[in-house]
Parts: C-alpha cells; structure tokens; sequence
C-alpha cells in the first residue's frame, strides 16, 4: 500500500470480502494492521502488565518531525517581533 488513498480502500474492500465469505477474518486483520501503519491509526496493544494501551505507528515520527520545525521558526518568528 504506497498511500492514504490505498490503505482506505484496502480495509474497505477487505471488509466486504469478509462480509461476503471470500475472506478469513485473520486475513482481513492483517490488511487492516498494514493499512493503520500508513493511516497512523492507534493500535489496541497490552503491556507487560497486560493492561491495554493504544501503540501510535506511522505517522508519529513524521508528526514530531513537523512539531520541530514549527517549534523552531515560531522562535525566528518572536525574535524578529522582539528585534521591533
């Protein structure tokens, strides 16, 4: 799945495969983990302790990657504000 576009259409037609028996639900979980990789979507995960967490993938990295350039030109942007 190269993009957004591909991983929505894959877990849609996964589910009507499923619905119309052709099939397995293993299968269509495994599109679906494939498919919220490239979506970002949270993943329902347990711990060591067993309790349930969500487990962010994909986009994460990208996100905080986005945040720090934003971080550093609103510190260029006050400096210049200061500097009047």
């Amino acid at each position: 799945m190269p993009d957004r576009d591909h991983a929505v259409n894959a877990k849609a037609r996964a589910t009507q495969m499923v619905k119309k028996g052709k099939l397995s639900k293993e299968s269509k979980e495994k599109i679906d983990a494939k498919a919220n990789k490239i979506l970002g979507k949270a993943e329902k995960t347990k711990d060591k302790a067993g309790k349930v967490k969500d487990k962010v993938k994909g986009l994460k990295k990208e996100t905080i990657k986005h945040e720090k350039i934003e971080n550093k030109e609103n510190k260029k942007h006050i400096k210049k504000v200061k500097a009047y």
